[in-house]
């Protein structure tokens, strides 16, 4: 087989049999690419201009480019080629900068190179940009499968790439994201930086206080510290003398079992280094607190310490056990008190709701 098609590369002409087509350029710097049946210039500063081969000719592909406000096209289009289709012209592309440096003039001079229209002569030495067509129709039937097979060819060999975080990129990467995890990128977040924030998620602890308080610091950079609390329930049995233990009245003391499953956020903001308002700060670490807890917990409360004295918090953390809203008293019936309202006999605790949407 491999002799069989070496003898179909000796026998026949594989090359395109390139011609000019015609040559061009610009007063001013641009870029240009031949490709899907399309002529693309990027002028400088004023965005594309696309112009269509399907329907033109050689020769309307030249007047078509040097109606594009400062175009030109040479005047050496020759007759054998300006009756072609333009769709012959090979795929390329180019530019040119510094055209300020070369001489345009309306009106011919010596050395210069008459434009198509003749309305404008171009410096000998400007580096005019070509177009070349393909005059071998073999070469024009076959150029596409192989273009298309070496795209496939180009494909495979990435292929493995694509199916690790660390080398994936665009759609590979965003599929990887939802599937090992349901991350998703984030508005304009480029590859490099989407990838490391995936594997950290993956790697990274979850649901307890811990992963709670890594997820936090590495939004904010600011230190963190969450701590399980117990949340006492609300009572209100009062003895102040007012009622008798007499039968007359009915005293129904209410459950005394703490609430558990809650925890509390305490976190340092710093106006200058976090960029974003105390009110979307706080905002932002009770998603990522409810993001990450375990079902069943809930966030209580979050304390946000700084030192400008506006966001300060009024009752400040400075230990753990302040967290755990644990109260406890004694009932000790030694005669010493009477239930005559000399003494009040107290036993209530005060509740804090939970924080917003938990």
């Amino acid at each position: 087989m491999k002799r069989l098609l070496g003898r179909l590369t000796r026998a026949y002409d594989i090359s395109a049999r390139g011609r000019q087509a015609l040559s061009f350029g610009a007063t001013l710097d641009f870029g240009w690419a031949v490709e899907d049946d399309a002529l693309v210039l990027s002028p400088s500063d004023r965005g594309t201009v696309t112009i269509a081969l399907t329907d033109l000719t050689v020769m309307g592909l030249a007047l078509a480019i040097g109606a594009v406000p400062g175009f030109f096209v040479l005047n050496d289009i020759g007759a054998n080629v300006s009756a072609m289709s333009a769709l012959r012209c090979i795929v390329g592309s180019g530019s040119v900068a510094g055209s300020a440096g070369y001489r345009f003039s309306d009106t011919a001079y010596l050395g210069g190179n008459a434009c198509l229209g003749g309305v404008l002569w171009v410096d000998a030495s400007y580096p005019l940009q070509i177009l070349t067509v393909f005059t071998s129709d073999n070469w024009g039937l076959l150029d596409g499968p192989r273009a298309e097979l070496q795209a496939a060819r180009n494909l495979i060999r990435i292929a493995p790439d694509q199916m690790a975080i660390p080398t994936a990129e665009d759609e590979w990467l965003d599929y990887l994201g939802a599937m090992y995890g349901n991350i998703s990128r984030n508005p304009g977040e480029p590859d490099i930086t989407y990838g490391v924030r995936i594997i950290s998620t993956i790697l990274r602890p979850a649901c307890n206080n811990k992963a709670i308080e890594l997820a936090i610091t590495a939004y904010s950079g600011q230190s963190v510290r969450v701590t399980n609390s117990a949340q006492a329930p609300t009572s209100a049995v009062i003895y102040d003398g007012t009622d008798r233990f007499d039968g007359s009245q009915k005293y129904d003391n209410p459950a005394t079992v703490p609430i558990y499953g809650l925890f509390d956020i305490a976190a340092n903001y710093d106006v200058n280094a976090s960029g974003v308002s105390p009110t979307d700060f706080k905002a932002a670490i009770i998603w990522i607190a409810n993001s990450l807890r375990a079902a069943g917990t809930y966030l209580r409360n979050t304390v946000i310490d700084n030192t400008d004295p506006a966001l300060t918090d009024s009752d400040p953390v400075t230990s753990d056990s302040q967290f755990a809203l644990t109260e406890a008293w004694d009932t000790i019936y030694n005669g010493v008190r009477q239930y005559d309202g000399s003494a009040a006999f107290r036993g209530q605790a005060t509740v804090s709701d939970l924080e917003a949407g938990n």
